[in-house]
């Protein structure tokens, strides 16, 4: 076992609350085995490995500390990640290392967790080839945050976040909802956030940005041996100093479909072109769009305020629990309020209804959002828009997780490409 310069997540704060939250992407493909002596830790290691960032990795989870794993490798090859939960006995835990240690191969990564709080101990368990050591209790995201350190590639460690956007059903705005605060996300972090468009039958983000996709976008993801960051990034089309577009002419003779393990290995890939990536999907729950919203950092519930609204994001949310457990709630945007002539739910019972804490409200303006389709430009751009340049404002605040939008440019020099990099 080799030792690994440590990280551990903050247990005052393991999901980051507060200022920027770091992106996190997929582990990549290892086998890993956890050993669990207690029920709390043992409900924090299912919660990791349900988790959509170990999505790639073959975790076993067994009952146990440092006996049962040294039992396991005696006729057994250890995995690439072993993670372990120990006592607080300092020589009967140096004592097991070494004999650990004579099982396992040279290449396994061994994670500690235990109950002690001693600097000298964890220097001690490093320099015996510990990778890291987590205090109890300790929860599914610093577990997943302190594994990705790990494992993170150098020359990729700053990653953007992926947004998904979907409606609750045909018709409730979420495509203008995806453009728009894509524009802004890019607005407020002072470089080019990236829209990607994945309805690729109907998708109307390069008719609404007046711009002509020519490359044949599903061919390119599927060809995924060829595919890389710089042959992604040639496929954008600039908007503006805010906005870069990936998406594909509408063909609808082609039937061609796009893999979800594509799509996935493209997320990656995006995410390291910009601090921000807006997915526009489309409101039907094919695989390609699941998997898109397995893999999102955010989620975004656009919604009007009728009934059928109401149900339909109530399933949503339900299912969204149930695909990203142990990750954070939706966002939820009900568009298209006070709409003439239609009845409506009142915005305080549909959110009521669905028990969502925090959502963004915009008010039906057939005008300005079509003048700005029109020209080929966005609402959010508008500076005598002041309305919705503020609720569009309060969602990408609320996706980048900045409580003051101007100090999303503090990490802009981590970035290779885009406005405002250096």
């Amino acid at each position: 076992m080799k030792i690994f310069t440590k990280f551990t997540a903050d247990p005052a704060d393991p999901d980051n609350v507060g200022g920027m939250r770091p992106a996190i992407g997929r582990l990549p493909a290892m086998t890993c085995d956890a050993f669990a002596a207690t029920p709390q830790t043992r409900n924090a290691l299912q919660q990791m490995q349900a988790s959509r960032h170990l999505s790639r990795v073959r975790c076993q989870l067994m009952s146990g500390g440092m006996e049962q794993a040294i039992a396991a490798y005696q006729d057994a090859d250890s995995p690439d990640l072993l993670v372990v939960e120990v006592d607080d006995d300092p020589t009967k835990l140096f004592n097991q290392l070494d004999e650990l240690a004579q099982l396992c191969r040279v290449d396994t990564e061994l994670v500690l967790i235990g109950p002690s709080n001693d600097i000298a101990l964890y220097r001690a368990l490093t320099r015996q080839g510990v990778a890291d050591y987590l205090q109890t209790p300790v929860t599914a995201p610093l577990l997943v945050t302190a594994l990705f350190e790990l494992f993170r590639d150098p020359d990729k460690v700053h990653l953007g976040r992926i947004h998904a956007v979907i409606g609750a059903r045909g018709g409730a705005g979420s495509s203008t909802i995806a453009h728009n605060a894509a524009w802004m996300l890019g607005e407020q972090a002072r470089a080019q956030s990236i829209l990607v468009d994945l309805d690729f039958e109907f998708g109307t983000a390069g008719l609404c940005l007046n711009r002509n996709p020519e490359q044949d976008l599903i061919g390119a993801i599927t060809n995924s041996e060829k595919l890389d960051d710089q042959k992604l990034e040639r496929l954008l089309i600039n908007y503006d100093d805010q906005l870069r577009l990936l998406a594909g002419p509408q063909n609808h003779q082609q039937d061609r479909e796009l893999d979800p393990e594509a799509l996935a290995y493209a997320m990656d890939l995006v995410r390291v072109l910009a601090p921000h990536v807006v997915l526009d999907l489309p409101s039907t729950l094919n695989p390609l769009t699941r998997k898109a919203l397995y893999l999102a950092d955010e989620v975004v519930l656009v919604a009007t305020p009728d009934l059928a609204s109401l149900r339909n994001t109530r399933s949503l949310i339900e299912m969204l629990a149930s695909i990203r457990i142990g990750e954070k709630k939706p966002h939820l945007v009900l568009n298209q309020i006070k709409q003439p002539k239609r009845p409506e739910i009142k915005p305080t019972d549909f959110v009521k209804a669905l028990g969502v804490e925090d959502h963004v409200e915009l008010m039906f303006d057939a005008a300005k959002y079509g003048s700005a389709d029109n020209n080929g430009t966005l609402v959010a751009q508008h500076k005598q828009n002041r309305t919705q340049r503020q609720a569009f404002g309060k969602l990408a605040t609320g996706l980048s997780g900045l409580s003051n939008p101007g100090d999303a440019a503090v990490g802009l020099r981590f970035f290779k490409r885009g406005k405002g990099n250096s």
